[in-house]
């Protein structure tokens, strides 16, 4: 079967309907973004006044970038196909730009040592290093690395991926990783479950390796929601049911939002392009549900399981999971943060999505309290993650969140809890201004080397891979360190858990494939899947 050029699909579909992106309307945008600067300059404005123009400044800065990176893929700026490029640069607007309004009058669940001055000069910084990103983006990696990257995949689904080695394949990797998240339940490793303290303390050779058997959950219902696309029928659909129901329970007892997040996403990218259109209700519906379920439950959960200076056993706290679910559906559970205090929903969603304060507190104290961190920390990150600690019992514990909060936020080294840390705040802690000019180039490069190579919209099956980078890059709140010490060995796995799924013979699967239907989609903005 012949192979559709996605990129081709949608610029003919562009002519067709006749809409284009207007080629300087980036730079419309961005002329407009600096009108609140102008604004600043004119008046005299407060450490209040300023905050406020400064976050409408970049946030509106960040769609121009938007604009201007998302024309390359498509229309309606490539947030439609899924592009990693737009997405994260729309959601550094609302997490840098939109939601820093909040600090008006200074949140109360912000930390003290925080100023109004210290956030401006944070969105500064954040606004130099949006046109860097864009521009990193803008240029590439270049054409060796995006060949390199596209042969990685390829070699992991042979002829395209298009059928499954065989239909138990997401059954083995579900039980796998049940299997996984059971012992790390026990051993109290599992997401929020567990004593912090023994996390920060020690490691053990088996921590890691039963976090990544832990994500093949999510592999298994991804391939499962590929295979459901390609072809739809009553078994596959109770594949997928099951699996989903797996995915959603383990993220309702981890007490993290963010595998639930991942989870329910995945699965909506995977539709949206698999089917070629947007499955605006699912993505509703699980908006509705993250904002007046899983947030208020997540909130209470997590202050029951674990307190300061004590946590319950990871037994007693799946156990009393059903039932902090259930006074939530039944609207007995009321709390909207942590700690179970009253809170609106908006609050708490805006003080968990606010990414500046980590921002703000390095640019106030690197490196006048605080030095700089060495480079080689990040150069050396990903070599030593693939060093086993069975090899290397002494490997450093990974424990950036924890330093974090006591050396900027002064918190008591007994309260085991790990701050957020955005990129572009660490990236300052590695060199002030210049570190976090080139490390967003290098950052945009990264971004545009995923969307050419990895892009869902050449093979469908390219989700199992795109889906967990998608949502780790887009919305990190881990430092560049530990994203790229991580990055490895994930791919690593993920090139693993491919090569089982798709990796067996081309005419097997090409038997299994006779009824895939390779249709034009209604919707223009949707290109057909590439496949052989």
């Amino acid at each position: 079967m012949k192979q559709l050029d996605p990129t081709l699909a949608v610029a003919t579909r562009q002519r067709r309907t006749g809409r284009r992106h207007p080629p300087l309307l980036w730079l419309a945008i961005a002329a407009v973004s600096l009108m609140p600067r102008v604004v600043e300059a004119c008046t005299a404005s407060s450490d209040s006044d300023r905050v406020v123009l400064g976050s409408l400044a970049f946030a509106i800065e960040c769609v121009a970038a938007m604009t201007l990176v998302g024309a390359v893929a498509s229309r309606r700026f490539g947030l439609t196909v899924f592009r990693l490029g737009p997405w994260y640069v729309l959601w550094t607007s609302v997490s840098f730009g939109l939601v820093t309004i909040a600090w008006r009058h200074p949140p109360a669940d912000a930390f003290s040592g925080i100023t109004l001055v210290g956030v401006s000069r944070a969105l500064t910084v954040a606004s130099l290093a949006v046109p860097l990103w864009a521009c990193g983006y803008l240029l590439g990696p270049g054409r060796g690395m995006v060949n390199a990257a596209t042969r990685f995949i390829a070699s992991a689904v042979p002829g395209g991926g298009v059928g499954l080695r065989n239909k138990s394949v997401p059954w083995v990797l579900c039980g796998v990783s049940i299997v996984a998240r059971v012992v790390e339940i026990a051993l109290g490793h599992y997401a929020y479950l567990g004593d912090a303290s023994q996390v920060v303390a020690g490691s053990t050779p088996y921590a890691q390796p039963l976090s990544l058997l832990g994500e093949c959950g999510l592999s298994a219902l991804l391939i499962a929601a590929v295979d459901l696309v390609r072809h739809e029928d009553g078994r596959r659909w109770l594949v997928f049911i099951a699996l989903l129901s797996v995915e959603v329970s383990f993220a309702v007892v981890s007490g993290m939002k963010g595998i639930f997040v991942t989870t329910i996403g995945g699965v909506c990218i995977t539709f949206a392009i698999g089917r070629g259109r947007m499955p605006t209700g699912s993505i509703v519906a699980g908006i509705a549900v993250l904002i007046f379920m899983i947030m208020p439950y997540n909130a209470s959960y997590r202050s029951l399981a674990r307190g300061q200076g004590w946590a319950l056993t990871p037994r007693d706290a799946v156990a009393m999971a059903p039932t902090v679910l259930n006074d939530t559906l039944s609207g007995e559970n009321t709390a909207g943060a942590e700690g179970g205090a009253e809170e609106s929903r908006l609050g708490y969603l805006t003080s968990r999505t606010r990414a500046i304060d980590s921002l703000a507190i390095v640019v106030q104290m690197t490196p006048d309290a605080v030095p700089y961190r060495h480079v080689d920390e990040i150069l050396l990150a990903p070599v030593l993650s693939i060093i086993p600690r069975a090899v290397w019992p002494d490997k450093p514990i990974a424990t950036t969140g924890y330093d974090f909060g006591q050396q900027y936020m002064s918190q008591n080294s007994a309260i085991y809890s790990a701050s957020a840390i955005s990129p572009l705040a660490d990236l300052y802690r590695y060199g002030g201004l210049i570190a976090v000019l080139v490390g967003m180039g290098l950052l945009g490069a990264g971004h545009r080397l995923i969307d050419e190579a990895w892009s869902p919209i050449k093979d469908l099956s390219y989700v199992v891979i795109f889906v967990p980078l998608f949502f780790s890059m887009v919305m990190s709140e881990e430092g560049v360190r530990d994203m790229l010490a991580s990055l490895l060995v994930r791919l690593i796995v993920l090139f693993l858990v491919m090569r089982f799924a798709y990796g067996g013979s081309r005419s097997r699967r090409l038997r299994g494939s006779t009824d895939l239907d390779l249709r034009e989609c209604g919707d223009a903005d949707f290109p057909a899947p590439a496949t052989a």
